[in-house]
Parts: structure tokens; C-alpha cells; sequence
């Protein structure tokens, strides 16, 4: 093997490591042998012959094995007392010894078991495709299947289910595809690597399970012999996209490689701890399980190809078919993340163990060299016991040292992630801190908030401003803490140290403000609820301040303003839309969540970004969004598009925040649909429908909204304006309004400041409007298309449809139909009719839904 490259070394001792180390790979035994070693049975009992280390042993059922001390070709010798002392003979598929002869245990072609289905399968598949899936309870990931041979070349396929070659001689699936669950597919990308420097590449068996396919296994199985199927009525981890059974081939041959047994074999061959074949054989079986057990997996004991990912229980039973998974291929992201986009969006090991309580955050900003220091106490409680704890912070800051009980730990760095070794062992319950203290020059924005960031620039009369935004990249581009959404601090601390004569305004309440001897100033913010971490910021110039109150839902609220001082008269006339904006939002949303830590308006030299209790304000003191109406209809430019979308935020994006970016529809969907909310408190009903219905011009239906979870990816765009519209398209649904502003504010009560599952917020709408929109957020969420309403006229009747829509899409739609009226249908993918006037094909679908009508010719 040529000789790697030090990161290709250490790729390759992550399980090649010391005491527990896959061993080095050992010779094929001699040839002659190959004939001999194997399973044979007499009676009951199960003789296993086998290789090891270049000795042939024998083994009887469970018993000690015996070395075998060759005589002849085919005459052997076992040892005295062992169950098979003296001599033992080889012949044609047979042993002889102790008077007994043991027969080959034959298998089908290539091993394969065969089984004679009790019930045709070509009509077991009819019926049970129609079957419903178990129902479940609980909250989980929203699913996404992707292929990991698209992901990486080297990962072959050799689907059994797709051809005759399985135990029911018949084929279940349509294709040959491969399907997991990202992070499942992400962590067989990982594993490929690996493998790829050692020679071999992985070989996929089967992955997704359509739940009817397990249901037909098991009503074509003969009833003694189910125990080698799931039962259908619990489901089957393939079931949830999170199981693969899986092989290895040599990279230089394309053959597979040989293992103990052969796959799908119901023999105890197949078992992961099998002890029989050859050296060779069960080298490979160790190594395909000790690289895949790094990854998160953990292999069936009852048989060594199958591996279940870690987190399979977190997701739902699936039905949907092969050939569904490939009808959308612009819903198949196949973006190739990397290590380190897993570090940063997963709760990996030296996450989960641990939850934060407080951040006590204190940094120095040095404009003069764009630079920053200080350090960040870091308050956890333990969950489960461990060792090492995941901090992140990002290049090119630098870590100088981590303390606890005035102990400096060692630590390493993995990208932005640093790996650190805790003292001792943590206990379950404790809570504890560690001190992170740190420097560097941060990454500065050029474009903020999109490209995130710090960012230095002066105002218009040639003095400092510094700012920051990092919603994507994440807090720990200027500050080390668990950079992980799904964990939020219980309060936090913020220090800023700024030079004079700038004054900083963070988030909450300041509680004191320190005069220092070098010419600076320490501001100290206090936050006394939860927070994003990425809500965590730095406004830092020549501030003026003003203030009002509010007479809110839950008492008064302090409102403050912080514009610069030249912009003092401007700031009184434009803030003043703060007062009705949050009236209109106390109605709809519920009390505004942060009445301890008060509202704030704080101008930036970006455009705003939803700082929690410190709003960022840069829309230059305009209408609309930066002078203009994103809807198209006028409506827009009746607003300030700043103060009204970054406050919606407070409700949705803070009070309830996406555990994972994945989700970030539940902050920008809702927030988008609030602009509506504030037109319609404004102007009326009509206004806001106009407006929401107007914002889908802004739709481009390039990527779905959901990508990949635990990876920190985000997804289109069109969470914004398409996401507003399936909001907007659910209230028309439940035609209810009073219903509906109940669902808006229960939300915010129920997950009131929690981090939630889009899933989990799913459910909440349709259970409270008891509507199953299961299908309604499938689609506009996780699929390019918008429904079509597809409808013809022939005489009298009318005939409708939904077209390119998600499997079992049933919505609802409201439409006027000349000499009707106005009707709700309730179209399916199937035709329906409808006794009705030649006219009808001049009917207009209420354009509160989002779809599009079209008439067939």
C-alpha cells in the first residue's frame, strides 16, 4: 500500500487504534482447504469447520473448537477427549467421525436462502401497497431520504430486492436505489473514505424499506419462518430510512469480498460474532463493523451485514415508494457536506451529554486592528457521563486556554470545533462551569447579515460603528460557546469593552456600565430568558437614546430606541410604528415573550437581523424595504419593512426557535406572514390577503424549503414568500379566523420560549384545526411544485383533479363555479365529477390558495 498522507493516517487510525485495533489482515488459508471448511449437520447437531491463523479447527455446536492436525488430503486428526477424538475424514460433501457422518449444509445459488412464498407475491404487493402504516406517537425528524451512491462514486449497489435473487425469489422494488436518512448517508460517506485508502469500497445490499414491503415479506413467509422477517405490525428500522445492509469489494477486482457467510443466510454463520470461515473472511467482517460502528452505526448481532444508525428511533415509519423518492429529482439535494458541516449541525457525542445554563460572555472589541479578546464562562448541567466536550469556535479565532476549578484542560482542535478533555469524569446532575478564554481578528462580513460576521465600517460623519450578524455561520464566529441551536442558555451575561466615546447596546438590560482606565468602556447587558445563540450581538457607536412604554397583554413593556445621534428627530418619527406594530402582534401572537428583558430598536450599518430584545434597525429610515414593496401591490411601502419582519422574529424565531437550520421555515415562514398580519391590522382583511398573495412573485421554486438535517444547511429562499403563502393557504383551509388566531397564539404558548421540530409545530396546526395537513406542508415544504387544480368541462359535467402534487395530496379548495356559486371541493390525485352548467369552465379557484387552475382542453 503506497504510503498516506498524514490527514489520510489519521482518517485511518480513527479504528485502527491500540489495544482494540482490527488486526493485521491475515493470509487466504491454503486452497486445499477451501473444500473442506464449512457448516455440516447430522441429526440436531451442527459441526462447523473453520480456519485460524493457518490452523483448521473444528467446532460442534456450542463446544470448545479443536485444531485438526492434518494426516492425508482429506485425513485428519482431532484431539483425545475433544468431541470428535481421532480420526475424521473428508469426503464429498461430508464428514466423517465418531461413527457419524455430517452432510454439507447446502444453500441456494450464491448461498442464498430460498423460501416458497405462501401467497403470490406479485398480488400480495397489490393489496398490502394500499395498507396504512402502524400508527405512532411522538415527535420526529422530518424525513429526508437521500441516495449515498449519489453522494459518493465509490459506494456500489447490488439491490437484492430489485431482482429474483432474494429469499422469495421475487422482485419488490421497481429500481435499483438506495436510500437513508441524511446523516445516515453522510455517515457512509465518511466510512468510504476510510475504506477507500485501505482498498475497498462499500457494496449496499438494501437501505429504505418501504413499509409495504415488509408487510409483504412477512404475509409471504411461511409462519415458521417469520422469525427471519420484521413484523409489519412494529415497522423495521429500514422502514425509517435508517438501517443498510452492506458488504465490501476490492476497489481493484469490483468482486465482493468474502465473509463468514453469505448475505440474507439464516445461519449462524451469519451472525456478527460467528467465529467460523477463515481469518481472512472474519478480518473483513471486523472491519466493515469497527469503521461503521465509528460512524454511529451498530451491527444486528444476528446478522453481520445489517447496521442501524444511531438515530433511527428519532424517525417515523415511511411508505413512500421508490418511485415517489425519484418524481422530484430537484427535491434530491445532493450537496456533498463535509466533517465539519456535521460537527457544526449535529448533537454529536460531546454535545448530548451536556445542557447549557448560563453564558457569562465578556469580550473586548480593538477596532484598530479589527480584533477581539476575552472569554466566555460556560455553566452546564450534566445529562449523561462523560469526559469530552465539544466548544466551538471558528477560524481564525484562537482558543488560549480552557480552565475549570483552576485546572487548565488540554484540548484539540477540529476545524471550528474544539475537542475538550475535562478533568474528570462528569457525573449525571451536576452542574458545572468551564472558562473559554480566547483572541483573534473574526471574520468580517462584507455583506452582512447575509455573509455574517463582524463588520467595522464608519457612519456618515467618519466615526466608528461596529456591528454583528451571524444568523447562518452562528455565534461562534466571534465567540466560543456549544454552537448548536437546539441548546439555549437559561440567561446570559454580555461584557462589551468598546473604546470611548462608543457606547454598546447588547441584548436585555444594562446593568452597569465601567469606566476604564485605558480609555475604554465596559457596557454589561444582561439577558434574563432564553436566547439564540446567534441573537447574541455587538452595536457599538455614537448612540443617542430614547424611550416609551407600552401598555401590553402582560403589563407594561419598556420600548427603547438607540439611533445614532444625528438621526435622533428621524428615529422619533419612524419608531413610532413600533407601538402598533406590537399591538397588532400582542393580538395575533400572543404577549410579546420578552417583557423581563424589554423591546429594543438599535440602528446598525446593516440592513436588521432579529437580535432578540435588541431588534437591528438599517433600513435607512424607510418604507417598504429600502424604499420599495416587495409584494408589488403598494401595500408595502405603507410599512417599514425592517421594524415590522425582524420584530415578527421575537414570536417566531425566538419564542419558538428551529432546533435545527433545517427548519428555519418556522422563523422566516411565520415572519413573512406577519407582514400580512400587520397589513391586514392596518388596512383590513382584503389588504392583507392582497399583500401575502402579491409576495409570490418573489417565489423562484429552485430548491425544496427543507434541506438536509444535522448538517447546519438552510434551504431555499422561498421560505420567505412561499412558506408565508402555505401559511396563509392552511388559514384559508380552515376558514375559521377566530380558530386560527387561537392556533397563532397557542403556538406561542404552548412552545413558549422552547426550541422545537418543524414536526412538532406541524402537528400543533392540523391537531388544533383538526385537519390532517400532513400532505398540505409535504408539499409546499419539501417538494418544487405547486399544486394544479386541473379541471375539464364536458356537457354537464365537470371533472377536476390535483396534479403535480406529493402522494395522497387531498386539500381542500375553494372555487366559484358559474351556476353553483361558490363551493369547497375536495379534489384528490383521482378524478372527480360534478354536475354542472357548460359555463363551468369559467370557474376561478379563490386565490388565497396557493395553486394554479388549469383547464383541459
Amino acid at each position: 500500500m503506497p504510503k498516506l498522507s498524514p490527514t489520510c493516517a489519521a482518517l485511518v487510525a480513527v479504528f485502527l487504534q491500540l489495544a482494540d485495533s482490527v488486526p493485521p489482515k491475515p493470509a487466504a488459508p491454503p486452497g486445499a482447504w477451501r473444500n473442506l471448511i464449512g457448516a455440516y449437520v447430522a441429526d440436531r447437531d451442527t459441526l462447523y469447520v473453520y480456519e485460524d491463523s493457518g490452523t483448521l479447527l473444528v467446532l460442534v455446536d456450542s463446544t470448545v473448537p479443536a485444531r485438526l492436525a492434518q494426516r492425508s488430503e482429506s485425513v485428519f486428526t482431532a484431539p483425545v477427549g475433544s468431541p470428535l477424538g481421532g480420526s475424521v475424514v473428508f469426503r464429498k460433501n461430508a464428514v466423517f467421525a465418531e461413527r457419524r457422518a455430517w452432510q454439507r449444509l447446502q444453500l441456494g445459488a450464491a448461498g442464498q436462502l430460498r423460501l416458497q412464498p405462501v401467497r403470490p407475491v406479485a398480488e400480495l404487493l397489490q393489496v398490502d401497497r394500499a395498507l396504512t402504516p402502524p400508527a405512532e406517537s411522538g415527535a420526529f425528524l422530518v424525513p429526508d431520504l437521500v441516495e449515498p451512491a449519489a453522494l459518493d462514486s465509490s459506494i456500489h449497489l447490488d439491490i437484492r430486492y430489485a431482482t429474483t435473487n432474494n429469499f422469495l425469489s421475487s422482485v419488490f422494488y421497481s429500481s435499483a436505489h438506495a436510500f437513508l436518512q441524511r446523516p445516515a448517508a453522510l455517515a457512509l460517506v465518511r466510512a468510504a473514505r476510510v475504506f477507500r485508502r485501505l482498498g475497498y469500497g462499500l457494496l449496499i445490499h438494501d437501505a429504505y424499506r418501504p413499509w409495504y414491503v415488509t408487510k409483504v415479506f412477512w404475509d409471504a413467509t411461511p409462519a415458521a419462518s417469520r422469525w427471519l422477517v420484521a413484523d409489519p405490525a412494529k415497522g423495521s428500522k429500514h422502514n425509517r430510512g435508517a438501517a443498510v445492509d452492506i458488504t465490501l469489494y476490492d476497489l481493484k477486482t469490483g468482486a465482493p469480498v468474502e465473509m463468514p457467510s453469505t448475505y440474507d443466510e439464516a445461519t449462524p454463520r451469519a451472525h456478527a460474532d460467528f467465529p467460523g470461515g477463515t481469518s481472512l473472511q472474519r478480518w473483513h467482517r471486523a472491519l466493515l463493523r469497527r469503521v461503521l460502528e465509528r460512524q454511529a452505526f451498530t451491527v444486528n448481532p444476528s446478522e453481520w451485514w445489517h447496521f442501524d444508525f444511531r438515530d433511527w428511533a428519532r424517525y417515523p415509519i415511511l411508505n413512500t415508494t421508490f418511485e415517489e423518492l425519484l418524481l422530484d429529482p430537484a427535491s434530491q439535494d445532493t450537496t456533498r457536506y463535509t466533517h465539519a458541516d456535521t460537527l457544526r449541525g449535529s448533537n454529536g457525542p460531546a454535545r448530548a451529554w451536556w445542557d447549557v445554563q448560563f453564558y457569562d460572555l465578556h469580550t473586548r472589541v480593538n477596532p484598530r486592528d479589527s480584533s477581539i479578546s476575552g472569554w466566555n464562562g460556560i455553566t452546564y448541567r450534566v445529562l449523561q457521563p462523560s469526559q469530552q466536550m465539544q466548544i466551538d469556535l471558528q477560524v481564525p479565532l484562537e482558543v488560549d486556554s480552557i480552565v475549570q476549578d483552576r485546572r487548565k484542560l488540554t484540548h484539540r482542535r477540529d476545524g471550528n470545533a474544539f475537542f475538550v478533555t475535562l478533568a474528570a469524569r462528569q457525573r449525571p446532575g451536576e452542574t458545572r462551569t468551564i472558562t473559554v478564554w480566547y483572541h483573534g481578528k473574526p471574520r468580517v462580513g462584507w455583506r452582512l447579515p447575509w455573509d455574517g460576521g463582524f463588520t467595522f465600517p464608519t457612519d456618515s460623519l467618519g466615526r466608528q460603528w461596529i456591528a454583528t450578524a451571524n444568523e447562518g455561520l452562528g455565534a461562534s464566529v466571534w465567540w466560543p460557546n456549544k454552537d448548536y441551536l437546539a441548546d439555549e442558555p437559561d440567561s446570559q451575561r454580555i461584557a462589551i469593552t468598546v473604546s470611548d466615546p462608543l457606547l454598546d447596546v447588547s441584548n436585555g438590560r444594562l446593568r452597569s456600565t465601567t469606566k476604564n482606565r485605558d480609555g475604554t468602556t465596559t457596557y454589561e447587558w444582561f439577558v434574563t430568558s432564553p436566547i439564540n445563540n446567534y441573537d447574541v450581538t455587538i452595536n457599538a457607536g455614537q448612540y443617542t437614546h430614547f424611550s416609551d412604554t407600552l401598555d401590553g397583554e402582560a403589563g407594561g413593556l419598556s420600548l427603547d430606541f438607540w439611533p445614532l445621534d444625528y438621526h435622533a428627530d428621524t428615529a422619533r418619527r419612524q419608531f413610532q410604528q413600533a407601538i402598533p406594530l406590537l399591538r397588532c402582534f400582542e393580538h395575533w401572537f400572543g404577549p410579546y415573550p420578552w417583557y423581563a428583558d424589554g423591546y429594543k430598536l438599535v440602528e446598525t450599518p446593516h440592513l436588521g437581523m432579529e437580535h432578540q430584545s435588541a431588534v437591528a434597525y438599517g433600513n435607512h429610515y424607510l418604507n417598504g424595504y429600502l424604499g420599495r414593496d416587495l409584494s408589488g401591490t403598494g401595500l408595502g411601502l405603507q410599512w417599514d419593512f425592517i421594524i415590522v419582519h425582524e420584530s415578527a422574529h421575537e414570536w417566531w424565531g425566538n419564542n419558538i426557535s428551529a432546533q435545527d437550520h433545517a427548519d428555519m421555515w418556522l422563523h422566516e415562514s411565520f415572519a413573512n406572514y406577519a407582514e400580512g398580519i400587520y397589513t391586514e391590522c392596518r388596512l383590513g382583511k382584503m389588504a392583507g390577503a392582497a399583500y401575502m398573495i402579491g409576495a409570490r412573485r418573489g417565489v423562484r421554486n429552485d430548491k425544496p424549503i427543507v434541506p438536509a438535517f444535522g448538517v447546519n444547511a438552510q434551504g431555499s429562499g422561498d421560505m420567505y414568500p412561499k412558506g408565508g403563502n402555505m401559511l396563509h393557504t392552511i388559514r384559508a383551509i380552515i376558514d375559521d379566523d377566530a380558530k386560527w388566531r387561537d392556533i397563532l397564539r397557542g403556538l406561542n404558548k404552548t412552545f413558549y420560549h422552547q426550541t422545537v421540530t418543524g414536526k412538532q409545530v406541524e402537528d400543533y396546526i392540523g391537531r388544533e384545526a383538526g385537519i390532517d395537513l400532513t400532505k398540505v406542508f409535504a408539499q409546499y415544504l419539501t417538494t418544487t411544485k405547486i399544486p394544479v387544480f386541473e379541471y375539464r368541462v364536458q356537457g354537464s359535467t365537470l371533472s377536476y383533479h390535483w396534479a403535480n402534487v406529493v402522494p395522497g395530496f387531498d386539500m381542500p379548495v375553494r372555487a366559484n363555479i358559474p351556476g353553483l356559486g361558490t363551493r369547497v371541493l375536495r379534489p384528490t390525485e383521482a378524478w372527480q365529477t360534478l354536475e354542472a352548467s357548460p359555463g363551468a369552465a369559467e370557474l376561478s379557484v379563490d386565490e388565497n390558495f396557493y395553486v394554479t387552475a388549469s383547464l383541459l382542453k
